[in-house]
Parts: C-alpha cells; structure tokens; sequence
C-alpha cells in the first residue's frame, strides 16, 4: 500500500509542468470600507432608511487616472455583509487589475452620496498579484505591511 501511495505522488509531480503552474496568477486585489453618514448611520444597513444597496452602488474600471475607456463593471466584482465582530455592515469589492505604470484606477459611485477614486499600486511577486498601496481621491492611506486594507468613510 505504501509503494501506491508513494508512486501515485511521485507520479502526480511528475505529471505537473512548470509552465502550467506559471500561468496561474493569485489577484489578492480586494478592498473593503465601512460606509457612515456623518452623523453616524451605517449606511450599508438596509435597516436604516438611507441605507444603500447593492444596485445604488456603481463600480467603474479606468484605464488611467484621467478616466479614460471608463467600464463599469457587473455587480459580481462587489458585495455587503454583515460582520459580527463590528455589528456593521461592510462593502467589499475588487478593484481594476488591469494597471497603467503599475497603477490600478477604479471609481465608485454611492448613489447619490458621490463618488470615490481608488488608486492602486500593485505588484506581482511571484506568483500573486497585490496590492501595495491605497490612494482614495489622491490621499494615501494604506501602505502595505499596515494591516487589512479596509476603510471607513463618511458620506
């Protein structure tokens, strides 16, 4: 039994190529934000009367920052759930993979509650595709190594 065992994992190595498992790119490209009114009302929480929901909220890809060849992107690349461990809701999406000098654009459009540009820089070390730095409308805040990338704003 050991012998099978043995040989169908020598054989299973085998049989891997180094150019199908180059090919193959993890995106760690995701962000997530708390959104509040200022008076302090999760608007994620479809309680609230103000609340957002997935339709009112429009996520468009750029090609650079002065937002050409603009694509706004399905609904499958964003969602809202609930945490527990905060008791709010909390928006999560992917942003624009596609780079210009090594810089990913994506706008967000909250409803009638404005917009928000997310600048990106990403690298690829290896063999995963990431994110190293957050601007949102040209302000930097997050570098990477500075915990999870999610974000409170107020709308």
């Amino acid at each position: 039994m050991k012998r099978i065992y043995i040989l169908c994992l020598v054989s299973s190595l085998l049989s891997c190529s180094e150019e199908k498992i180059s090919d193959f790119t993890f995106p760690d490209i995701d962000i997530e934000f708390y959104l509040k009114a200022s008076d302090g009302i999760d608007l994620l929480n479809p309680e609230n009367e103000q609340a957002l929901t997935e339709t009112d909220i429009s996520i468009y890809y750029l090609d650079n920052i002065n937002g050409d060849n603009k694509v706004k992107v399905d609904q499958n690349v964003y969602s809202i759930s609930y945490i527990d461990t905060t008791h709010l809701y909390r928006f999560r999406t992917l942003v624009n993979e596609k780079t210009s000098n090594n810089y990913s654009y994506t706008t967000i459009k909250w409803g009638n509650r404005g917009e928000d540009t997310i600048k990106c820089s990403i690298k690829q070390p290896y063999h995963i595709k990431q994110i190293d730095t957050v601007w949102i409308n040209n302000k930097l805040i997050w570098e990477f190594q500075e915990g999870p990338r999610v974000f409170n704003l107020i709308k």
